[in-house]
């Protein structure tokens, strides 16, 4: 597959850099209620992208965490391999390849809603400020 429509190419390219720039992070602090001597809980310092997360959901895996909520399947790593070779013009065979290109098409579709998009993908107003 090979996205010909720059858009859209635009759009991969953004979201490969909100993968790369937000994460899942977790840390341990002091549980509220401790029940013994260092007793701490894991939470969350930083979340994936939206659409990332949206992503996952898709794509379970058959483990299941302690939460009863099961694990993805999709790798981080070849998720964003996917987005660099989409967002540069490149083919690619990646079984997520469709999927992400729906992704990016609602993404762009709702930037649109907030910017009047011209056809050469520059942004501009809808009003002219009053000065």
């Amino acid at each position: 597959m090979v996205v010909e429509d720059e858009n859209v190419r635009r759009t991969l390219s953004r979201m490969l850099c909100e993968l790369r720039g937000a994460r899942l992070e977790v840390s341990l602090v002091p549980a509220p209620e401790p029940m013994h001597m260092g007793h701490c809980v894991r939470v969350p310092t930083g979340q994936n992208a939206a659409w990332y997360r949206e992503f996952c959901r898709r794509f379970p895996g058959a483990r299941r965490t302690r939460s009863q909520e099961f694990k993805t399947k999709v790798k981080r790593r070849l998720i964003t391999d996917v987005l660099e070779r989409m967002a540069a013009g490149l083919p690619t065979r990646s079984k997520y390849a469709e999927e992400l290109v729906r992704f990016a098409e609602d993404e762009f579709a709702r930037y649109e809603e907030w910017f009047d998009v011209e056809d050469d993908g520059r942004t501009v107003p809808e009003d002219e400020p009053d000065f």
